[in-house]
């Protein structure tokens, strides 16, 4: 008499559990997705590919493209999916090591431009000029190509060589260069005349505070009077390393304002310093980011005089977060803002003396030494 019952309590058990997980796949859908119709249209596709595509596929790979176009329909060209080995790579160069060829790409044109060639590396021994475009990578083009996957094509494990066509002024020219790993110190100087001294800072990594006050502190030593900082073709990097260095050059107080999804901003302030020398700084339009914040803090400060010409404009927040132990993601977080609240993303940093074209010259350096010997 008992198992009519049974049986009906083991049906409603079943359909309640069916409810449930169908109410969760949907809730599922719409937190992932946005809604359930984009999940389910997201599912008939994956399926599709699987079922019909004439060869069968790997789900590692179609998982792999999936989150990579994922984070490349955002059209912003600082977020992209960093797979297995771009991680571990990208890791060590915000360490300042580097797995590579020493070159410095960023996104002006329809090619890859080269800002920068690093001390060390194979490029600097094979005289690739700096400004030229690479235009192909082992014989695939580059255009149009997004600058993560261009730098993912050159680098690669050590010991091995890439070949690049890099178009500049003299024409066209291949190299085929040896990928190696080597650290690059981010911070040179010297004495120039008059006791003025030069301390040119190309990336912001975690080395870089050291550099920086090991440096500083010898110029002084050696009878430094006033100084020439020179942020000229620097990328940027880590905003740990930029806040330390801030220190040395802005008074105490805010060095920049984060300001993320949330519109929760974000203060970050620096104890300042009251031993700093005059000093002049050259920027061009290839200081980015940190190079940025630390520029538009100078001149809101009004610690220092900027020469150059106006800078790239950069101005949001990068996080690098780890998706798995060897995968990760460069996501933009936030924009930032200058201790008077300006925007530099899109904008960039206006000199104080604008040199226009000439910033990148010789003269500019020649042009930095006058104005610094200008301040009392």
């Amino acid at each position: 008499m008992k198992q009519p019952w049974n049986f009906k309590y083991l049906v409603r058990a079943v359909v309640t559990g069916t409810i449930f997980v169908i109410l969760v796949l949907l809730a599922t859908s719409y937190l992932l997705f946005g809604s359930v119709e984009n999940g389910a249209r997201f599912a008939r596709v994956l399926l599709t590919v699987r079922h019909n595509y004439v060869h069968r596929p790997d789900p590692v790979q179609l998982t792999e493209g999936a989150i990579g176009g994922l984070v490349q329909s955002l059209n912003d060209p600082y977020s992209y999916y960093l797979p297995a080995g771009d991680f571990a790579r990208f890791t060590k160069s915000i360490e300042g090591k580097f797995v590579g060829v020493g070159i410095i790409l960023t996104t002006d044109s329809e090619f890859p431009r080269i800002v920068q060639i690093l001390p060390g590396g194979s490029a600097e021994a094979a005289d690739v000029p700096v400004n030229g475009h690479i235009i192909a990578v082992d014989g695939e083009t580059t255009k149009g190509l997004p600058l993560p996957k261009t730098v993912e094509k050159i680098t690669g494990p050590a010991n091995t060589q890439v070949t690049i066509t890099v178009r500049s002024t003299n024409g066209d020219k291949e190299f085929t260069l040896q990928r190696k790993e080597f650290s690059v110190p981010t911070v040179t100087h010297e004495m120039l005349p008059d006791k003025i001294g030069y301390l040119r800072i190309s990336q912001f990594t975690e080395q870089t505070p050291e550099e920086v006050s090991r440096v500083l502190e010898e110029l002084k030593y050696r009878g430094m009077q006033r100084l020439v900082l020179d942020l000229r073709k620097n990328p940027g990097g880590s905003l740990a390393a930029v806040t330390a260095v801030a220190d040395h050059f802005v008074s105490q107080g805010e060095l920049v304002r984060i300001v993320p999804r949330s519109g929760k901003t974000e203060v970050i302030k620096v104890s300042g310093s009251n031993e700093r020398v005059p000093f002049v700084v050259l920027i061009d339009h290839d200081s980015a980011s940190a190079s940025e914040i630390l520029a538009a803090a100078i001149k809101d400060h009004q610690t220092g005089i900027l020469v150059g010409t106006t800078t790239y404009g950069k101005g949001t927040v990068q996080s690098v977060l780890p998706v798995s132990d060897e995968t990760g993601l460069r996501l933009t977080i936030a924009e930032y803002y200058s201790p008077n609240g300006s925007s530099i993303n899109g904008y960039g940093v206006t000199p104080d003396i604008d040199l226009g074209a000439e910033a990148d010259t010789p003269e500019a350096l020649q042009t930095a030494i006058e104005e610094v010997k200008k301040i009392k």
